[in-house]
């Protein structure tokens, strides 16, 4: 008698068959999502700058008509936290899951009857709950009286890093939490983007590295399995991805110096 199919492709498992790797699984995958938030704190952290803080006159006009300073200033930790939530949740998807496999049918639907792009529903549909789980978010942080001071740049290194998640702690988590509510739109380009890379290396056979996470392996090995399912994109596509990787990249540097040595 033939040992039924594994429910996940490898190396996923669910914790009854295995427990050991199920449980290390997790843990990479925390891990992931940890390093992943920082990179979107970052990333929003030297974009607010490049574009409010480094043109004097548009400095002039941000700050004089975004006034008092507090906003302003929480509108680039509440910015921080939401990329960090998603940026940490799409290195998590996992499609394999019951609750994921019907992900995105609403908005092909929406597609195939009014014509509107899948990706402009999904960023609409979440940005409206979003806005809503933070409203409500923000009245229960003045409900509680829960706030943070900004702390100063000095000091060690260390000190000096530590304020990447101590200043305004709140505003960040607000923009985090308001993320995950409205995670569900958002699973139809979290599925997209992990297709779009793991299907390239499929169709090349260029394999996977140590540092994918386990769910990306899944992918790439569910597709190998299955080629007919890999997606086919414009050529166009592949600088255009490849240059964005490389601007987060600068930007999550550059957005590390700016919090950890501008004043």
């Amino acid at each position: 008698m033939t040992a039924p199919p594994p429910a996940f492709p490898p190396p996923l498992v669910k914790f009854s068959r295995d427990p050991r790797r199920w449980v290390n699984n997790r843990v990479i995958l925390t891990i992931d999502a940890v390093v992943l938030a920082h990179v979107g704190v970052l990333i929003v952290a030297a974009v607010y700058f490049l574009i409010t803080q480094t043109n004097p006159t548009v400095k002039h006009w941000w700050d004089t008509t975004v006034t008092p300073a507090s906003l302003r200033h929480d509108i680039r930790d509440v910015g921080e936290g939401v990329l960090a939530s998603c940026l940490a949740q799409s290195i998590v998807w996992n499609p394999f899951t019951r609750s994921h496999q019907k992900t995105g049918r609403v908005f092909r639907q929406w597609q195939e009857r009014f014509g509107v792009p899948i990706g402009v529903a999904a960023v609409v549909s979440a940005v409206a709950i979003g806005a809503v789980a933070f409203i409500a978010g923000e009245g229960v942080l003045h409900w509680l009286s829960v706030h943070s001071t900004t702390r100063r740049v000095t000091g060690s290194l260390w000190h000096r890093t530590s304020t990447v998640w101590k200043s305004n702690w709140d505003k960040k988590a607000l923009g985090f939490l308001a993320a995950v509510a409205a995670r569900r739109p958002l699973h139809v380009l979290f599925d997209e983007a992990q297709a779009y890379f793991a299907g390239r290396r499929a169709a090349d056979g260029t394999g996977i590295r140590w540092y994918h996470p386990p769910v990306f392996k899944a992918r790439y090995n569910y597709l190998t399995d299955n080629r007919h399912e890999v997606r086919h994109y414009p050529a166009l596509l592949t600088y255009v991805v490849a240059a964005v990787v490389l601007a987060s990249i600068a930007l999550a540097g550059y957005g590390y110096y700016v919090l950890t040595y501008q004043p």
